[in-house]
């Protein structure tokens, strides 16, 4: 049974689970915003409101199916690999890197622009990383990178990396990321660089964090 908690009337409300930007947490309010906060589960008793709120949700994961991703190619290097002749596990992340800054290069955007120009620095906040099939020495590989959403303050990417050649599945991974300032203080993008970023969001984008 969900946890109650207690209203000033006297009234009860049950927590809602909800999913935003493809993370379940545990939410004390009702959703006031859907659209921008799609829930795969409301334990309020909303009548319809529960079968549009999990309608949404999975548009929003059709949304992210769908999405085209941007492609880079590697090869592995002997010095990628372990003991055991497959690739180590933290170089997954490299990759992730790697797929990530070609995108925004892509975009016509640059990191090195944006710290000396802007004086701005996207910090990792949160790495993901699901290993699949391990990849070996001078196997090409293929880094899909997508943006899952976007808004001023923070950016998600997703990823795939697969086989260049079948295109087996290697492993999948997302990572969470906050704008810094030279002070190393949360900041904003300015509004030039977020309609780079929302035209390509697979997601939903909202200022609300």
């Amino acid at each position: 049974m969900p946890r109650r908690s207690w209203r000033p009337d006297g009234k009860t409300r049950r927590r809602t689970l909800c999913i935003r930007k493809h993370r379940c947490y545990y939410q004390k309010r009702k959703c006031t915003q859907p659209a921008r906060h799609p829930c795969l589960f409301n334990l309020y008793h909303s009548g319809q409101g529960t079968a549009l709120i999990i309608r949404q949700s999975n548009e929003l994961e059709q949304s992210l199916n769908n999405a085209v991703p941007h492609e880079t190619r590697i090869r592995v290097r002997y010095a990628e690999t372990d003991q055991m002749g497959v690739v180590y596990y933290a170089n997954y992340l490299v990759w992730m890197e790697i797929g990530r800054v070609e995108l925004v290069r892509s975009l016509g955007l640059n990191y090195k622009e944006l710290e000396q120009s802007e004086g701005l620095f996207l910090s990792v906040v949160n790495s993901e990383c699901r290993y699949v099939f391990p990849a070996r020495y001078d196997q090409e590989i293929a880094i899909q990178t997508q943006v899952a959403s976007a808004n001023s303050r923070m950016l998600e990417f997703a990823y795939k990396i697969c086989d260049a050649d079948s295109g087996q599945l290697l492993a999948r991974g997302a990572t969470k990321h906050s704008w810094l300032n030279r002070a190393m203080r949360p900041s904003r993008l300015p509004a030039q660089y977020q309609e780079v970023l929302h035209a390509i969001s697979s997601a939903p984008s909202s200022d609300r964090e």
